[in-house]
């Protein structure tokens, strides 16, 4: 919601009536003297959404050009000025000049809706990997494919094996169980490693999950826990073959056998990161002989960020990014918030993207959907330093990565599952090959730790619609 004084509410107003009725001087007069351009509505609608209401071009060409509105900034909706604009010819023609791209080859973020947090992506060939957390959700930790980066369809899942997952997270309490998963590709194996979060009274709370397998989709090896207090790890191979993992806080390195699973070494810490607070979910890349380290800071919240550091040594020490953050939702009315958490990923082409997480909140308090991956490009500066978006923030709409003949295909790629907590008893929940399902009620609260009645999938969207049959022997 915005807040406002009853002076600059009325003002506001003012300004929101006049760019709806197309009167450019009386915005003009109020921009130069009062109103503040960053300033919206209690809906996220900002002056720029009334002004493509009033149909005036020239009104529509001030505000972007002069006064630096964009027309891909989202309402609480997910509404932008582009969107309105459809059907207007030279207001849709100039926001497809001024924005590059047209409204027919664009993207949305996010990108992945719903309850898809912590990506962690991967390409091997031209193909694209991605795994989210799935806390205490089986079968856990969800392996997505894409060829376009944009539609996302998940595979497989990391953890399958039903007697496995009872076992480890069979009496874990609500948020703990898989947290922040990293997918690498080595030597023809996909290696998939997470933090496996326990209750706080058992001997280790935080472990390190790793395992692999030589097709995406799976089946993976039964998973190797590493006893090491440490939260999101990640996996990086040097050019001398060396392997390593990588966990908070900041960034601490230890170096693990090829396969991950022994522990070779102690974590040392090489970069605490640029903020100090919170600084958690490292990842490393090499590029054009340096090491980029990336940091997600600030805590989960709003005021989250990605961060980067580099330098000639693996081990250190690392310089401070002079753009950091490099990512970080800094509009308290943005419709997409709590930015950070990133990875990035190279195209075949030579460009950089980066996945990353976000939340959307129902009127700007609660993140009922979870939070969720959203992506954008990542440019590097004349003096070798990565930019995400042009350091605009996240993106709500942006330009297709790749032509439409190089797009997704999803035919003949398994459809998503119904996921339980902790595990799936065969006895009280069944899956039938036609896509129907059975519940058979075990008598508990589905708030119980023990309840296994229970089947859920994620939700996309704030509003939707969804159509079922339900019988009852």
């Amino acid at each position: 919601m915005i807040s406002y004084t009853s002076k600059t509410e009325a003002i506001a107003k003012q300004a929101f009536k006049a760019a709806k009725k197309g009167d450019q001087a009386a915005v003009i007069r109020l921009i130069d003297h009062s109103f503040n351009t960053e300033d919206c509505d209690e809906e996220g609608n900002s002056l720029l959404h009334y002004a493509v209401k009033g149909k005036n071009p020239d009104l529509v060409k001030y505000l972007v050009e002069k006064c630096g509105m964009d027309p891909a900034w989202a309402n609480q909706d997910m509404v932008t000025p582009y969107d309105l604009a459809r059907g207007i010819s030279p207001i849709e023609e100039y926001f497809q000049s001024s924005c590059g791209f047209s409204y027919e080859e664009c993207y949305r973020n996010p990108v992945r809706r719903g309850m898809h947090p912590d990506p962690s992506i991967v390409r091997v060939g031209e193909d694209y990997y991605m795994v989210n957390s799935s806390f205490i959700y089986f079968p856990s930790i969800p392996i997505s494919h894409s060829r376009d980066l944009v539609h996302w369809k998940t595979i497989g899942y990391a953890v399958t094996d039903r007697k496995w997952a009872e076992e480890h997270l069979g009496e874990l309490e609500g948020g703990r169980g898989f947290w922040a998963p990293d997918i690498s590709y080595h030597n023809g194996r996909f290696y998939i490693c997470a933090t496996l979060r326990r209750n706080d009274g058992d001997p280790f709370i935080q472990t390190q999950m790793i395992t692999s397998s030589g097709s995406p989709e799976g089946p993976y090896e039964t998973p190797v826990i590493h006893n090491v207090l440490g939260i999101d790890p990640s996996l990086f191979t040097d050019d001398d073959g060396k392997r390593y993992m990588l966990l908070n806080r900041g960034a601490r390195i230890m170096e693990i056998s090829e396969d991950g699973k022994q522990i070779l070494s102690e974590p040392s810490l090489i970069w605490y990161g640029h903020s100090g607070h919170a600084p958690e979910g490292p990842h490393i890349i090499k590029k054009d002989g340096y090491y980029y380290c990336f940091l997600a800071e600030g805590g989960t919240g709003k005021g989250h960020m990605i961060t980067a550091a580099r330098s000639k040594n693996l081990f250190g020490p690392y310089e401070d990014c002079p753009y950091n953050p490099i990512l970080q939702q800094k509009d308290e009315t943005g419709s997409i918030q709590c930015c950070g958490h990133g990875k990035p990923v190279q195209t075949p082409d030579g460009r950089w993207f980066i996945v990353y997480l976000c939340s959307r909140f129902l009127e700007g308090r609660w993140g009922m959907l979870g939070r969720e991956t959203c992506l954008d490009e990542m440019t590097w500066s004349t003096d070798g330093w990565p930019v995400i978006n042009r350091g605009k923030g996240p993106s709500y709409m942006a330009a297709f990565p790749f032509p439409a003949n190089l797009r997704q295909n999803f035919e003949g790629q398994a459809a998503e599952v119904w996921l339980s907590p902790r595990t799936k008893d065969p006895e009280i929940i069944g899956e039938n090959a036609d896509g129907t399902i059975w519940i058979k009620g075990d008598g508990l609260d589905l708030n119980q730790r023990e309840c296994k009645s229970l089947l859920v999938k994620s939700q996309p969207d704030f509003s939707f619609s969804v159509e079922f049959e339900m019988s009852f022997p």
